[in-house]
């Protein structure tokens, strides 16, 4: 059996992706990659597979099918990051953040063990701003998930368009 995967890129150029070989049924397979082209983060606009050798016709193969079965649809979407979805972890650095860079707001100081309202009723182990500076970490994070969940949204939809089909021809 041999096999050739030919992908053509989005800029036209096209390269021999794969190349696979078994000359016997009890020999392994030979497997060489291209070495010319280093393929990431291109497009490939159209992809063949070419398979031959004997009994790779017909229902018994099923090369369409299998790669139907394992087609990548896209990336998918990331969920947005909440104050409670945060790891302890990144709450305890940005704890540590606040800790060093945020002023105390008004009414409030810190005594070298917790911080105290200068009526006395409140006293925390926690920066009066802390919750100011997870939500605005949060924040941030959430642009760079909506970025990220758009560019996987135009992927998804780039794939739509993607047919897997199967042309015998037998000699």
């Amino acid at each position: 059996m041999h096999a050739t995967i030919v992908a053509t890129l989005a800029d036209g150029d096209v390269r021999t992706v794969r190349r696979v070989y078994n000359s016997t049924a009890a020999a392994p397979f030979s497997d060489k990659f291209s070495n010319n082209h280093e393929f990431t983060g291109d497009v490939a606009t159209d992809v063949r597979i070419i398979v031959s050798g004997r009994g790779v016709g017909g229902d018994g193969l099923d090369l369409a099918g299998r790669v139907r079965s394992c087609a990548h649809r896209g990336p998918q979407p990331e969920s947005l990051m909440t104050m409670s979805s945060l790891s302890e972890e990144d709450r305890g650095a940005i704890a540590t953040r606040c800790k060093e860079e945020a002023e105390l707001p008004d009414g409030w100081y810190y005594d070298g063990a917790v911080y105290v309202s200068y009526d006395g009723l409140t006293r925390t182990d926690e920066h009066p701003r802390l919750d100011e500076y997870v939500a605005q970490y949060v924040k941030g994070l959430n642009e760079a998930i909506v970025e990220r969940n758009a560019v996987a949204e135009e992927a998804r939809n780039a794939l739509r368009g993607v047919t897997i089909t199967a042309d015998e021809v037998t000699a």
